[in-house]
């Protein structure tokens, strides 16, 4: 009997674990723009971190494939009010499908939008379950919040065309 319960107490632990590591992973969600300068109407990609620029997620990608993430461009001025997909502040830029490495790529145009720093923002449903429930993110770029080497390739500069 004792050695069942030892038994039973290692497999919760074990999945407790597993979970909060799974749960890390995806909590740690986030994209790279590149160039990190544009105009609007210019072409530039935003990736996850380790994506090489070149990367074809149909073509090379590792299955299964996840569900498509709905990216939108935010001020990175007011990202942390906006709380909603249906926000008139946020820009939409397309869907970026990763693999199950969590590579993708997303081209895209930069839309005729105010000069700013732009973050990014999203609507991720398998996300969910990592996040309490919620599918929709908000990648508020701040000194205090994300590590120096990613903080300048996380925000797109646009300037005046």
């Amino acid at each position: 009997m004792h050695r069942l319960f030892r038994l039973t107490a290692l497999v919760l632990a074990t999945a407790v674990v597993a979970a909060v590591f799974a749960g890390g992973a995806l909590a740690a969600l986030f994209f790279v723009f590149s160039p990190t300068a544009a105009k609007p109407g210019d072409r530039i990609s935003l990736r996850t971190p380790g994506t090489p620029l070149n990367f074809n997620v149909l073509k090379r990608g590792v299955k299964p494939l996840q569900r498509p993430i709905r990216l939108y461009l935010v001020s990175n001025e007011v990202a942390d009010d906006v709380s909603s997909p249906n926000d008139s502040r946020l820009h939409y830029v397309g869907s970026i499908v990763l693999d199950k490495r969590g590579r993708g790529v997303l081209r895209f145009t930069v839309p005729d939008v105010v000069p700013d720093n732009y973050a990014v923002a999203g609507v991720c449903l398998q996300c969910a379950r990592y996040s309490a429930g919620r599918t929709f993110f908000v990648l508020h770029v701040t000194e205090r919040d994300i590590a120096p080497q990613w903080r300048p390739l996380m925000l797109l500069r646009v300037t005046a065309r």
